[in-house]
């Protein structure tokens, strides 16, 4: 039986060496991937430590990964950087005519990367155990492709949280987050009347009580970016859902009818999010009074 999402992330957390290795490798076939561990495979003088095989893919690509975590206030730096680039061409001579498409590699460490290590990953993705466990998560709650997530492989240097979700917000997403906007400007998520809030709400105020609403329904950190994005495009002419005057946003006097109607595409979508996330509202509601 593999191991659950939650045993993942407990030992991408706290495991060492082999242990934080084995993690890792646990933590790619979660994600749909076929993983090869090269100390098993081809003994422990080949140095890196897995093979990411994404047979699935519209072009199929594999990425060799350097897994290791240091202590706690020490950080990864650049050696295992030199000996990821060292070794990657052995691979590629390996598996690129099963793979011609593209290959990739990436270093992955906990807790972060030294500032040499950033520096000197100009095309080497440096992927934190943290980040990693983020992307887990939102691919148990949308499942994401494997074309999907060949953008993170394609990055170079050190992810942000933003750079991350942006690579991977696909979809529902997208729909997912305007819904927990529409949602924090509701005068009651839980009232079968839609009423909006008649104040205006400061931005960093509704950014804070999207990422409250995603913590509690999504188990993820939606990045302050990410959210701005959203703001910004839910306040285009286009869409018309909020009102911006300066600092302050307030939904605009659209019903919502016109607004599924106006997002086109995530219409649909944003309407089946924001019903489920308001049935949660009331739950979580419901629950605190017993």
């Amino acid at each position: 039986m593999p191991p659950s999402i939650e045993t993942i992330i407990e030992r991408m957390k706290n495991q060492t060496g082999r242990g934080f290795t084995s993690a890792v490798r646990d933590a790619f076939e979660y994600l749909g991937f076929e993983i090869e561990d090269i100390e098993e495979t081809q003994g422990t003088q080949a140095h890196s430590d897995l093979i990411v095989k994404a047979h699935l893919a519209t072009n199929p690509y594999f990425a060799v990964l350097e897994c290791t975590a240091v202590r706690e206030g020490s950080q990864v730096d650049y050696q295992k950087l030199y000996q990821l680039g060292s070794n990657f061409p052995r691979y590629i001579t390996k598996y690129s005519k099963k793979y011609p498409s593209a290959s990739y590699k990436m270093l992955v460490g906990r807790p972060t990367f030294s500032a040499d290590c950033k520096k000197l990953a100009r095309d080497t993705p440096l992927m934190t155990a943290e980040l990693l466990i983020q992307i887990l998560k939102a691919h148990n709650e949308y499942y994401l492709s494997q074309d999907e997530l060949e953008g993170v492989f394609q990055h170079n240097g050190e992810f942000t949280l933003h750079e991350v979700a942006s690579l991977l917000l696909g979809y529902t997403m997208i729909a997912s987050i305007y819904s927990l906007i529409y949602l924090s400007l509701l005068k009651d998520p839980t009232s079968d009347v839609l009423e909006r809030k008649k104040e205006w709400t400061n931005v960093q105020g509704l950014i804070a009580m999207v990422k409250q609403w995603g913590w509690f329904f999504l188990d993820i950190k939606i990045p302050d970016g990410v959210i701005m994005d959203a703001i910004n495009q839910l306040s285009s002419p286009v869409l018309r859902v909020l009102l911006k005057e300066g600092n302050k946003l307030m939904l605009s006097s659209l019903p919502l009818e016109k607004i599924i109607q106006n997002m086109r595409d995530f219409g649909k979508a944003f309407e089946e999010c924001l019903k489920e996330y308001r049935d949660k509202a009331r739950k979580m509601k419901e629950s605190s009074k017993e």
